[in-house]
């Protein structure tokens, strides 16, 4: 038998904190599929396609690669929202008992709701650049979007992390 078979299944109501989460998850996949149905019409043949580390678009692609982050998002979104359900199955930087299970599954469900809102919003972010760009509106994405990304998301873990080391 696996660790895993031997962890409690739990049924947690979500928090106020998580509603508040699921809500900014949905309105940012609502609002890259938005965006793009907004400016489809308007998107040239050729859209950028990759950002090199300063921003600045170095592969541009068919028109068809506007698709891409929307359908990304949209199946970033179900997985982990799937995946939210089944806190029991997570790893855990500390060891399972019946009297931490609780706080630990409702520490790692709240990291994964909470990366899953920053993945459609990123998405919404970069799709929306990507639309700017291809209508000629900017030259390139802030030197400083794709760093302040990746923080996020490190800081996002590292706090999740450390609520459970706290909560053991």
């Amino acid at each position: 038998m696996t660790v895993q078979q031997k962890r409690p299944v739990l049924s947690l109501p979500l928090s106020n904190f998580e509603m508040l989460i699921e809500i900014a998850a949905i309105a940012g996949v609502l609002l890259v599929l938005a965006i793009t149905a907004i400016y489809w019409q308007a998107l040239p043949d050729r859209v950028p396609a990759h950002f090199g580390l300063a921003g600045e678009p170095n592969r541009w692609a068919g028109k068809s690669q506007a698709l891409l982050l929307p359908i990304l998002a949209s199946v970033m979104y179900v997985g982990m929202t799937i995946l939210c359900r089944y806190p029991h199955i997570y790893n855990y930087p500390v060891p399972l008992t019946e009297e931490n299970a609780e706080r630990q599954y409702r520490i790692g469900r709240m990291l994964i709701s909470s990366m899953r809102a920053e993945t459609v919003w990123v998405a919404a972010f970069i799709q929306r650049e990507m639309i700017r760009l291809g209508l000629g509106k900017a030259d390139g994405i802030s030197i400083w979007a794709f760093p302040a990304m990746v923080a996020i998301v490190v800081a996002t873990a590292g706090v999740g992390i450390y609520k459970s080391y706290r909560a053991r």
